[in-house]
């Protein structure tokens, strides 16, 4: 009797474990990126569970040249989606794409599943940036970044309508906002970016980070120009959900990626959101122009972290020391505009108004032919 209790128990153990490597097969699916020179990168899509995936590498003479482990996952938000994914990057700056042809992926309980390049889904990448920006007459563009404490000043006092103001006088051609409210009490029920992209006929994107059955807040862009496309990132968090709001915006036929963040309290979370926005960055083709409120002072290692990949603004044009939040016993820059190597920096200046808690921070930046 004990006999055939043991094998029973070992053919459901067997079952067990050829199911749950079928699930996770499953649910785990690697996205190809093409492009003129090859590979652009790799789209790992996993479950909200999975936190790490850990591969080995094996080149075409099946000799396993080296392991990845990645971290720090971004959530993809995608429109009428019943479910959404965990997003991992695998870049050139991991990996040298020539010189393998097969991954084996790990779960958490380390069951190896075999994704080969064959069976990968492939996308192709259009790199076409279409004319140069001399050729569209757009030479120089102005940013803007505004944390817009869901349209109050320290007071209190709702100043949507000043703060629309404030942006006008600007001319700033494409904006990243952070604490927008939609349908929230406190900010009498308004779609805030809606409101502002009305009163100043400009296209809109948002990127909603908490919804609490429908009242949403979040970060959100304003642009003069076309905007093509946009996705909306879930960063790593601790206490409160923040997110990426990253958008494709056409300057006269020329392509630019625009993305505005707004990060967390503590140094230890920004690290970590730092390092899944560095990884995002890495998969991009067009040039790019990051804003956001930071949370932290222009020496720290998140600065310092994104500052590898991209210019920040501030610093180059010698305003390094001056302050963007301003309340009683603090004072600090801790609002950004970072820019690609092929944009170049003109100029740069604090528009010093009360309507919210920061000041909105404005710069001219030019795009090198």
């Amino acid at each position: 009797m004990k006999k055939w209790s043991r094998t029973i128990f070992i053919f459901f153990l067997l079952g067990f474990l050829f199911t749950l490597r079928v699930a996770y097969r499953q649910h785990v699916n690697v996205i190809k990126y093409v492009n003129d020179e090859g590979i652009s990168h790799l789209e790992v899509i996993a479950p909200t569970n999975i936190k790490s995936i850990t591969f080995d590498v094996f080149d075409e003479n099946k000799q396993m040249t080296h392991s990845i482990s990645l971290t720090n996952p971004v959530l993809k938000l995608e429109d009428n989606a019943k479910n959404n994914n965990n997003i991992f990057y695998i870049t050139k700056d991991s990996v040298a794409f020539n010189r393998f042809n097969k991954l084996v992926v790990y779960n958490e309980i380390e069951h190896p599943r075999s994704f080969e390049f064959i069976n990968l889904q492939t996308q192709e990448v259009n790199l076409d940036r279409g004319t140069s920006f001399k050729e569209s007459g757009i030479e120089e563009l102005k940013i803007m970044s505004y944390n817009i404490h869901h349209g109050k000043n320290l007071l209190g006092i709702y100043t949507l309508d000043q703060i629309a103001n404030i942006i006008k006088d600007s001319e700033a051609d494409i904006i990243g906002l952070q604490e927008v409210d939609a349908n929230f009490a406190r900010s009498k029920f308004q779609n805030q970016l809606k409101y502002l992209a009305d009163k100043l006929s400009m296209n809109y994107v948002y990127g909603d980070n908490v919804n609490i059955i429908g009242a949403k807040y979040g970060n959100g862009i304003l642009s003069k120009y076309s905007i093509v496309s946009y996705e909306n990132l879930k960063i790593p968090s601790g206490r409160e959900q923040r997110g990426l709001l990253s958008a494709v915006i056409d300057i006269n036929d020329q392509k630019i990626n625009f993305l505005n963040t707004h990060l967390g309290l503590t140094a230890s979370e920004r690290l970590v959101q730092v390092q899944a926005i560095s990884k995002y960055l890495s998969t991009l083709s067009n040039e790019v122009i990051l804003v956001g409120d930071f949370n932290t002072m222009y020496n720290s290692r998140e600065v310092h972290e994104i500052s590898k990949k991209l210019t920040d603004v501030g610093y180059v044009t010698n305003n390094n020391y001056i302050s963007t939040f301003e309340v009683p016993f603090v004072s600090r820059r801790i609002d950004y505009i970072f820019i690609s190597s092929n944009i170049e920096a003109k100029d740069y200046r604090i528009i010093r108004e009360r309507a919210s808690d920061h000041y909105p921070i404005v710069a001219d930046v030019k795009i090198k032919k």
